[in-house]
């Protein structure tokens, strides 16, 4: 039993949207945490910003708020609530940092609340870096020298004083920020200025940067009664100065000698009784590989990235044991041995986590990956040899490799100079391990590589040894390789399309030659352990070693996770798939995931009756349906790669339920409705295909600028003369007749709506409608958007409503669906037709109260819609979905949108009043607009006459408006009042030095249709780094005064979201 009595309900703080740093380990923990704690009887209140989220559903949460994550907010709930306990540690750095405001202000104390796993003076000894420093030198902890500055002039004489290079460290900082290395003073003196603005006491660690040292971090639990485990140890592949979450990472550690293990273990252990933490902390060493010099560099004393990882790898259920152990229980009691060495827990296999990265969605960015994160997502996979699991993880980022290299997909590389060759290896990048075996296959010495790269010399050796064997294999063909050379390559991981393209041949026929020699992998099972009982559910593949085990029987349905969040694919499929596990549960079958993403809630054992922990890629599924035999598939919850799954399925007679071969694949495509359909009223863009580079210039001219393009994994583009497509065919490789270009006529000042429904085959129930509220021409889901929609008739919505029906009723596919249309003046076009579960599908659940994932897949499963129950909801309020950003993570890239989506995940506003709402989803998005200050106006000709009338309304709120000459004259002649101030370039001082001196609290750019010019883009990005909210659309702009009008005049209330349902 707990040892902690006299508190039953619990308040949990969410982590918000998913950004660079932060993605669905959160919600993982969270919910993970929610289910034990609800099963020891507890009743759990969340708040949470982030409608995408398992952890605010009924069946998790007792009572579950999804407003924005503040102070004032908090106090509301606890005031209506009135918790007993608080626990903050599975929110990541925000609910730390509101944890440590609200005790260090006093209120948890009034209201008789207690801080749960972690308190106020742990909290300060591990984000204050003046307190860090005192705690661990009152331990006898040695650290690297450094001081402490709340003042750029303090920081710059520590710099000065330490000798460069020097690391900064901002306290109370979020997730994967805050930390940047410094070689000169002019560096430091930016950085400086960036981690001061990034601290919430505005508070800097000035340090000795580690250059060359090895990163190690060890998960550690502890009770109430002082008990320790070391849960594992990690190894960073990348040295110090790699974000931890841009970096590579085996688990366990594999650089480790045993007394330095045991060192850092019992360091470890010392820190967390220190602190007093009753759960799982997360302790970051720096280790010198020349002299075994070691100092602990971070101390996290939350869930992180690396804690998801580490209970991915190891089974266990860590949120879970850990949210127990912050109620009081021990850790005997869950199950966990203390009193064995650490030694004792070896496990015989190696786990490898790798980075996804999206750059070609910032591609001004500087790819050099350092302290920041800029990795969107991670994959992991397991082997029984590192070389396995490495070349397994490779080929599991689904970014067209299938190995490490020698798969048809590298570049020449006699083509390279030594001197590319060293800078890639010298400088971090995310195709760094391709760049090694170039240098090793020229003949770099191993030692020169390790000096120049800085990486481990075991993990060099481990890449040397892959080349060598890469170079045998070349000496074969298919017909004369040994079955023990075959067995050799799989071992070590290599790909049948690797072996393929070495042996001259194809993968379906390296296949077919495994199996007749009987070289099949064999599924290893882990046991997952923890707070919530064993079961074996949980395996990975392996060449190396194991036996054939039983399949569990009885009817089974395969579905596929989406793999590494990246940009369009993330916890939205994720939240929906659990929904859909959950009624195939229910409906009695048993469900089957392939998925590999450790930071999915997805990847959570106790989530499914079956998990496989593997590639999403060919080979590797149909070793999965070799074993497991699944009577059928749901593709629906798989993102962009459902259309290569259900040509793999199909092929080898798995059944789909949904949807036809013929039928699928046409239903995105908007030439499929245009020829085949008649509907009055309804229109589609001009459009085309071709595969000439002239023909596409003609059929430009043809549809008529500005146009929208398409190819391949190119990220769209809008055209709006004939040299930006010129531009843009300059940038892209490989169009012909077999790869060919998609262009559509852009539908501009268009208003953009996305009717969601479901259809069994006879009836159809429209699940909501959203209106963006950005102009067309920006990707829907980089939009804010509104459910019901806010400026649209009665008249439009039911025809647009008849036009759906329409468009469904014609097609073979059951389920779910998204339409999108863009509307202007009295004209409807059709844009898409997706059949697939869309990503705004969760958000429309939580605005509606309904389980609409759950009713599609109910649908696929047989049940009609009349069986169900369902009915079109009625609306009493309205739901605001606000896109979030990772801008801050790529200085100077530009914020402007286009069609090509950037965001990384979302928050909802929900009040009965739409501006409100509004209000609510910027305030939870991070977009704080002022209630007063000076408003920076740069807007588009044709947007002039319109913006008179709000900039009256702004300035009748109090605000000043500043703007270039031209546009402030024609202010001043409609009698308002407007400071006119320089552009870039147009003397001084300008529009740069009035937002760098702090003079500007609100930008409003609004741009033309072409490309920007450098200066607006400079002011955009410098106003990320300063946090000044910024608009930059005319309908945008229009809804912001109207949610700040509305909300001037009235208070804003918090309630639970499910009673604007009722």
């Amino acid at each position: 039993m707990p040892a902690c009595k006299g508190f039953h309900k619990i308040l949990m703080i969410g982590s918000g949207p998913v950004r660079i740093g932060q993605a669905g380990e959160l919600d993982y923990a969270a919910s993970q945490a929610c289910k034990a704690l609800k099963n020891e009887g507890f009743q759990i209140v969340m708040l949470n910003s982030n409608p995408v989220t398992l952890s605010t559903d009924l069946d998790l949460a007792d009572k579950a708020f999804i407003e924005p994550l503040n102070l004032e907010n908090l106090q509301k709930i606890i005031a209506l609530e009135k918790p007993e306990a608080l626990l903050p540690t599975f929110g990541g750095q925000i609910a730390i940092n509101m944890a440590y405001s609200l005790a260090h202000a006093g209120i948890l104390e009034q209201n008789q609340i207690r801080i749960l796993g972690i308190s106020e003076t742990a909290i300060q000894n591990t984000e204050d870096r003046s307190k860090y420093r005192e705690f661990m030198t009152e331990m006898g902890i040695k650290l690297p020298a450094g001081a402490v500055a709340t003042s750029l002039s303090e920081g710059m004489a520590i710099g000065q004083r330490i000798g460069f290079p020097v690391v900064i460290r901002a306290a109370f900082a979020m997730e994967g920020a805050g930390v940047m290395i410094a070689y000169n003073q002019e560096e430091l003196e930016e950085f400086l200025e960036m981690a001061l603005s990034l601290s919430p006491i505005s508070q800097v660690l000035v340090e000795e940067f580690l250059d060359g040292y090895h990163e190690f971090e060890f998960e550690v639990f502890r009770d109430v009664f002082d008990q320790c485990r070391i849960i594992t140890s990690l190894e960073n592949i990348d040295p110090v100065g790699v974000h931890t979450g841009n970096s590579a990472v085996v688990i366990p550690a594999r650089g480790l000698l045993p007394e330095q293990y045991t060192y850092l273990a019992d360091i470890s252990k010392k820190i967390i009784c220190k602190l007093a933490v009753t759960g799982s902390i997360n302790i970051q060493f720096a280790v010198n590989p020349t002299n075994g010099a070691v100092y602990p560099i971070e101390i996290n004393s939350r869930f992180t990235k690396s804690t998801a990882l580490a209970a991915k790898a190891t089974g266990l259920q860590i949120a879970a044991i850990a949210a127990k152990l912050a109620v009081g229980f021990g850790l005997d009691e869950l199950g966990i041995d203390t009193k064995r060495s650490d030694e004792e827990a070896v496990v015989n296999y190696t786990a490898v986590k790798l980075p996804r990265f999206s750059f070609e969605k910032y591609p001004s960015a500087d790819p050099v990956l350092a302290t920041t994160v800029k990795a969107v997502g991670e994959v992991i996979a397991f082997g029984c040899d590192f070389k396995e699991a490495f070349q397994k993880a490779l080929r599991s980022l689904r970014n067209d490799r299938y190995g490490l290299g020698a798969d048809g997909r590298d570049l020449d590389e006699s083509k390279l100079t030594i001197w590319e060759l060293k800078d890639k290896i010298c400088n971090p990048n995310e195709e760094r391990w391709f760049f090694l075996r170039y240098a090793l296959k020229r003949g770099i010495p191993v030692t020169d590589l390790v000096s120049l790269s800085k990486l481990s010399q075991w993990f060099i050796q481990e890449i040397q040894q892959l080349v060598a064997f890469e170079k045998r294999l070349t000496t074969y063909a298919l017909y004369n390789l040994t079955p023990e050379v075959l067995l050799q390559a799989k071992k070590w991981g290599f790909s049948d399309v690797q072996l393929a393209y070495l042996l001259c041949t194809t993968d379906d026929e390296v296949r077919a030659t495994r199996l007749s020699k009987e070289i099949t992998c064999h599924f290893i099972p882990l046991k997952v352990k923890g707070a919530q009982g064993k079961s074996e559910t949980y395996f990975f593949s392996t060449y190396d070693q194991g036996y054939p085990i039983e399949a569990k029987q009885g009817s089974k349905i395969l579905l596929f996770g989406t793999g590494a969040t990246r940009i369009g694919e993330g916890t939205e499929y994720d939240y929906s798939l659990i929904h859909a596990v959950k009624t195939v549960q229910e409906k009695g079958y048993a469900s089957v995931i392939i998925n590999c993403n450790p930071s999915s809630i997805t990847t959570d054992p106790m989530n499914t009756d079956i998990l496989y922990l593997e590639p999403l890629v060919k080979e590797d599924i149909l070793n999965i349906l070799d074993q497991e035999k699944p009577e059928a598939a749901i593709l629906k919850f798989s993102g962009y790669a459902s259309s290569i799954f259900t040509a793999l399925l199909q092929k080898v007679g798995i059944k789909i339920l949904g949807a036809a071969e013929e039928i699928d694949h046409q239903s995105s495509d908007q030439e499929y409705s245009k020829k085949n359909l008649l509907i009055p009223g309804l229109s589609f863009p001009e459009s085309g295909t071709s595969g000439d580079r002239k023909e596409v210039l003609d059929l430009a001219g043809k549809i008529g600028y500005p146009v929208i393009v398409r190819f391949t994994d190119h990220p769209l583009e809008i055209c709006f003369d004939a040299e930006d497509l010129k531009s843009y065919l300059e940038r892209i490789q490989g169009l012909n007749q077999n790869n060919l270009l998609r262009m559509e006529k852009f539908i501009d000042d268009a208003i953009g709506l996305v009717v969601y429904c479901v259809y069994d085959g006879d009836d159809l129930v429209i699940c909501g409608i959203t209106e963006q509220i950005e102009e067309a021409g920006i990707h829907p889901a980089d939009c804010a958007c509104a459910i019901p929609p806010y400026s649209m008739g009665e008249a439009m919505i039911t025809k647009i409503k008849s036009f759906t029906s329409s468009l469904v009723k014609t097609r073979s596919i059951r389920g779910c669906f998204a339409i999108q249309y863009a509307v202007k003046h009295d004209a409807v076009y059709l844009l898409t037709v997706n059949s697939k579960v869309d990503s705004m599908l969760p958000f429309i659940s939580k605005a509606t109260g309904v389980d609409w994932p759950a009713a599609a897949v109910k649908i696929l499963l047989g049940d009609s819609i009349k069986a169900q129950g369902l009915k079109e909801p009625v609306f009493n309020h309205t739901a605001i979905k606000e896109a979030v950003f990772s801008f801050d993570r790529f200085p100077g890239v530009d914020t402007l949108l286009g069609p090509s989506m950037r965001s990384n995940g979302e928050v909802m506003g929900i009040d009965s009043n739409f501006g409100i709402a509004f209000i609510k989803s910027q305030l939870a998005a991070g977009e704080r607009i002022p209630e007063s200050g000076s408003i920076f106006v740069s807007i588009r000709d044709e947007d002039k006459r319109a913006f008179i009338s709000l900039a009256r309304q702004l300035i009748d709120l109090g605000f000043t408006i500043m703007a270039p000459e031209e546009t402030a004259d024609l202010f001043e002649r409609n009698n308002l009042r407007c400071q006119a101030v320089n552009r870039v370039g147009q003397g001084r001082p300008n529009i740069m030095d009035k937002i760098k001196n702090g003079e500007v609290h609100w930008i409003i750019s609004i741009q033309s249709g072409r490309k920007t010019s450098p200066a607006e883009s400079q002011i955009r990005s410098t106003a990320v780094r300063r946090g000044i909210p910024i608009t930059t659309t005319l309908s945008g702009t229009q809804v912001a005064v109207l949610g700040l009008q509305q909300y001037l005049k009235n208070q804003m209330a918090v309630k639970p979201f499910f009673e604007y349902n009722n």
